[in-house]
Order: C-alpha cells, then sequence, then structure tokens
C-alpha cells in the first residue's frame, strides 16, 4: 500500500513539474507590453493555465537570452536579434514570423496634434526631446533616422534625453521630463485621452519597424509555447495589435 502511495505521489509531483514547464515564458519589447497583456488575458480565458511576460528593451531581452535566460519566446521589436538567434541556434529554424509593423509617433503633453508635425520640429524651441537608446532599442534608432533624415540631428543632440526603452520615454515626456519624444503609436494612444497630442511620423523617414517573434531553443517541447505563437497569429489578435496602434505585416 505504502508503495502505491509513494508511487502516486511521485506521479502528482511529476505531473505538475511538467505543467510548470509547460508554462510559456515570455519576453516582449516594451513598446508591446500593453498588447501583450491583453493577449495574455485573452489566451488563458480561452486555454487556461498562465503564462508569465518580461519586457525589457530589445536590445537588453537579446543580451539576457545569449546569456541563457529561461524565455521561450521572443517578441522582438525589430527582426535583426531574432534572426542572429536563429542564426546562433538559440531559436528554432522557421519560427521566427513577423507579428506586428511599429509605427513612431512624436509625442508632446501640451497641444493637440497638429502641433506635433515636421514645421513645429524645425522650429524648435524644446528645452528636451526624449528618444529611446539608438544603440538598443528599434525605435530609438528610428527616430535618429527621422531627424537625421530632416537635418536636425546634429541641431538636437545636446537636448536629448534618452530612454533605455521606448516606454521609458514615453514616461519622460509623461512625467515632464521632456517636452516632447518619439515614441511608439500604442503609447501615444493609450494617453490621448489623459492629455497632449502626438503626430504620426511621416513612415518615409524612417526604415520600417518590423517586429519579430520567434520560439527559442528550450521551447520546441514546450506545446503551450507553439500554441501561444499560433494564437498571436489568429484574426482575433491581428484585430488587437491594429486597434493598439500598430500596422499588419
Amino acid at each position: 500500500m505504502r508503495l502505491i502511495i509513494d508511487l502516486a505521489l511521485a506521479s502528482v509531483i511529476l505531473m505538475t513539474g511538467m505543467a510548470r514547464a509547460e508554462t510559456p515564458n515570455v519576453a516582449v519589447a516594451s513598446n508591446f507590453l500593453a498588447p501583450m497583456k491583453r493577449i495574455v488575458e485573452k489566451y488563458e480565458q480561452k486555454y487556461g493555465g498562465k503564462v508569465i511576460i518580461s519586457h525589457g528593451s530589445t536590445g537588453q531581452i537579446y543580451t539576457q537570452i545569449s546569456n541563457g535566460a529561461p524565455y521561450d519566446l521572443f517578441f522582438s521589436a525589430d527582426a535583426e536579434r531574432p534572426e542572429k538567434l536563429e542564426m546562433e541556434g538559440m531559436a528554432e529554424s522557421g519560427s521566427r514570423f513577423t507579428y506586428a509593423i511599429g509605427v513612431l509617433a512624436l509625442y508632446g503633453k501640451k497641444g493637440g496634434v497638429a502641433d506635433y508635425g515636421v514645421e513645429t520640429l524645425k522650429k524648435g524651441g524644446f528645452r528636451k526631446i526624449a528618444i529611446a537608446n539608438p544603440k538598443s532599442a528599434p525605435y530609438g534608432a528610428a527616430a535618429k533616422q527621422v531627424l537625421e533624415k530632416l537635418g536636425l540631428w546634429e541641431k538636437y543632440k545636446p537636448s536629448l534625453v534618452t530612454g533605455e526603452n521606448v516606454t521609458q520615454t514615453f514616461l519622460f515626456v509623461k512625467s515632464g521630463g521632456a517636452d516632447i519624444g518619439f515614441v511608439a503609436l500604442s503609447d501615444a494612444k493609450v494617453s490621448e485621452k489623459a492629455d497632449g497630442g502626438y503626430w504620426i511620423v511621416d513612415k518615409s523617414l524612417y526604415k520600417p519597424i518590423s517586429q519579430q517573434a520567434v520560439l527559442l531553443k528550450r521551447a520546441i517541447g514546450n506545446k503551450r509555447a507553439k500554441e501561444f505563437m499560433e494564437f498571436v497569429r489568429s484574426v482575433e489578435i491581428k484585430a488587437l495589435i491594429v486597434e493598439y496602434g500598430y500596422d499588419l505585416p
């Protein structure tokens, strides 16, 4: 009898461990955190279980994965890092796909949408302008491209406040640490009912922000991680992504 009980207990422990191992651990670029929370909520309602979310700049997450961080899925703000992970053997070949096209906006707490266009940028008079780090954050790289194309990079370089990621850049403006900032349209849309205004930056001024996801090597046998990736590609979730201010591929 004792042996049967011990075997039953071992079976429960094993099944619990397997269930925990199946829980998808998702690393997501900060700009996509708000829609990802909604996506996870819908997934959990439909399929049950839990999904763990971690967030940061794309560059930071890539470094963490390279150093062995226990993520199953990576939702990047660019195509470069997922491709590198695939080439370096840290992601499943063929799993990479574009889940959204990022849209850059210039956001400010004061004034309306029309107050943050090209002419306002050229006119100047801003104490501080916030951008994400161009070296680690794709939205920061896009912001730099805009200023360079407009011939304003050198003019504004001394006035720049740099965030670790594009969400921190948004918070710089919202808290008054900067007059205006280049942010993800998704962040600007969330804030528009509260205060400020934004200008959707002309897409000809920066390279497309192709946001890609990839399944990491540790999750190749994780059915729920793969199920979650497929869920993100569903018609329902594509509509949600557009609602948050992203374009679709």
